[in-house]
């Protein structure tokens, strides 16, 4: 006897095609996520402690802040953990939408704070 398989019918095999196109689609969107990544963001910040002038510094991009410290606060840049404690105080004062920073023009700036600031800077922050 002569057995003849079961031809799919046409609705099985648009069932078929289209499942093999929706896992196709998953694994290409899948595989994307995977090996494609976001552009990478990043932004250096350094803090200077200037002796001579006894001010801390702030630069983040093209600005540079300039901090007048307090008594408590000169006595805090001469023990790591309590200075790393005052660079983030002083930075969360940097990224507080109320901190008042006032202007200074770059000819009024003493050398060793031009120097620590680096160049390029286009902004100069003092913040009390």
């Amino acid at each position: 006897m002569i057995q003849f398989f079961n031809r799919p019918s046409l609705h099985q095999l648009n069932h078929k095609a289209v499942m093999n196109c929706l896992i196709l689609g998953f694994l290409v969107v899948f595989l994307q996520g995977c090996y494609s990544q976001e552009s990478g963001e990043t932004e250096t910040i350094r803090f200077i402690y200037e002796g001579h002038t006894r001010m801390l510094l702030i630069t983040r991009q093209a600005t540079c802040y300039i901090f007048t410290l307090t008594d408590n606060q000169l006595a805090m840049v001469h023990n790591d953990a309590t200075l790393r404690q005052l660079e983030l105080q002083l930075l969360a004062k940097v990224n507080d939408a109320n901190t008042q920073l006032t202007t200074v023009p770059h000819n009024a700036l003493h050398t060793n704070i031009l120097r620590e600031c680096g160049k390029g800077m286009t902004q100069f922050f003092i913040i009390q």
